[in-house]
């Protein structure tokens, strides 16, 4: 389930790239919105905007495991997971315990060794 913000109803997903690395889906809106979801969950671990414009074609981004893309203007955009700080935002900021421990699980800890304990 995709869930939009009200100012931005009638968005709707343009590009969609897999991180196999991190078992994420990168999503992104018509309206410029990108969306972090967790493959097995498919829960919602980041939304924001990050481009006023139409992003028109995405790709992987190989070097950061990541997505890359561009815009109507042709600002390149690049979006990547921060691996030291994705399991404590999930932990912190979702308050979901048992996802952090899942994605910490299927990424070699850094820094995350305390939900393993």
């Amino acid at each position: 389930n995709i869930s939009f913000p009200s100012e931005a109803q009638a968005d709707f997903p343009v590009a969609m790239e897999v991180s196999e690395k991190f078992g994420v889906v990168y999503l992104i809106t018509k309206f410029g919105y990108f969306h972090l979801y967790d493959v097995e969950s498919g829960i919602c671990i980041y939304m924001n905007r990050i481009s006023a414009d139409v992003i028109f074609t995405t790709a992987v981004h190989e070097a950061s495991n990541g997505i890359i893309g561009v815009n109507r203007k042709g600002q390149v955009i690049i979006v990547a997971v921060d691996k030291t700080n994705i399991v404590p935002f999930i932990t912190k900021q979702l308050q979901n315990v048992n996802l952090a421990v899942r994605f910490a699980a299927r990424n070699p800890p850094t820094g995350n060794e305390e939900l393993f304990v």
